[in-house]
């Protein structure tokens, strides 16, 4: 799992809910956009990304369009705002879900979970 965010107490709020969703997950934390882009060049295999929409070096707009251009991992945008258009663009992004902070952890733990199952019977009927 990795979560790119710079908003620190959004990021502990994520990791706790990550906990409530799976035990043993190791969630990784960047506030770069950049650095998340290298961490998914070297070949780790993650279960979804966690964006926030200002990160130090890029906006996470521009991160989940990087990101789209490589990759199908379940991605999800947590941010303060309420704009609709926001959530629009978010999901027009490649964004698979939009959640507002702050958040209940059992909401997005069960959305994460969602996300990721979607992806598996995906995964599992595009092999068939």
């Amino acid at each position: 799992m990795i979560i790119v965010d710079t908003d620190a107490d959004a990021v502990d709020d994520i990791k706790k809910a990550i906990k409530i969703f799976q035990y043993d997950c190791e969630a990784v934390i960047y506030s770069s956009g950049k650095k998340c882009l290298n961490d998914l060049t070297s070949n780790k295999v993650h279960e979804a990304i966690v964006v926030g929409l200002k990160l130090s070096d890029m906006s996470g707009f521009e991160l989940v369009k990087q990101i789209r251009e490589d990759y199908d991992i379940p991605i999800i945008f947590v941010s303060h705002d309420k704009d609709i258009k926001l959530l629009e663009k978010a999901l027009d992004s490649g964004a698979n879900s939009y959640i507002i902070k702050p958040f209940n952890k059992n909401i997005f733990a069960a959305s994460l979970k969602a996300i990721i199952r979607r992806r598996e019977w995906e995964s599992q009927f595009n092999k068939e």
